[in-house]
């Protein structure tokens, strides 16, 4: 299936729509969050690609149950044509200070996610997506943590939306190419690992 261009933005219309009528940008519960939530499992172990001030990570700390949570963003100055992120060493400090009472549990990896691969373990039960939205970033993000998650494991995101038009087709295209079923909405994504 081709998701270049209007098709792409057609598909998104409703979706568009109705997150625009009914939802504000931020959550302080991600749906992909809340659906693993509700699995309620114990002492997972995952890793969020693109962490910025550590609003997201907070919140898993603080919803799910986590022996460990690996946080991976270089922190450096970049335009994905959605985000531009400017004062990065900021970020990072902000991001730290927010962490500090999950310390324990927490490990920073300041590094670009193709770099940060032996820093994180195999078997994680989640990878959360949320760093540079062009299309070649998240499908080399998608394709690189894959096959880090155990099965039953999910790998998703933010910001599935129709302005975020690579990020839509680098998920769209991984999940035909795998024969994954795309689960998520309204701004998350996920797909659930089987084997």
């Amino acid at each position: 299936m081709d998701y270049k261009g209007k098709g792409l933005r057609k598909c998104f219309n409703c979706l568009n729509g109705y997150v625009q009528r009914h939802l504000t940008h931020s959550f302080h519960l991600r749906p992909a969050i809340r659906y693993l939530k509700t699995k309620k499992q114990l002492n997972l172990v995952g890793a969020e690609i693109g962490t910025l001030r550590a609003l997201n990570a907070v919140s898993i700390m603080q919803n799910l149950d986590i022996k460990h949570l690996y946080l991976i963003d270089p922190y450096i100055l970049y335009d994905d044509g959605i985000n531009e992120y400017q004062n990065r060493s900021k970020d990072l400090e902000i991001a730290q200070r927010r962490m500090k009472p999950f310390k324990n549990k927490v490990t920073f990896v300041v590094k670009k996610s193709e770099e940060a691969l032996d820093d994180v373990p195999d078997s994680l039960d989640f990878v959360y997506i949320d760093g540079n939205h062009s299309y070649e970033f998240v499908k080399k993000d998608i394709e690189n943590y894959y096959p880090k998650i155990k099965p039953g494991g999910i790998i998703g995101g933010h910001d599935f939306r129709a302005d975020c038009e690579g990020l839509c087709r680098a998920v769209l295209e991984f999940g035909d190419k795998n024969n994954l079923e795309l689960n998520g909405f309204p701004m998350d994504w996920w797909y659930e690992k089987t084997k």
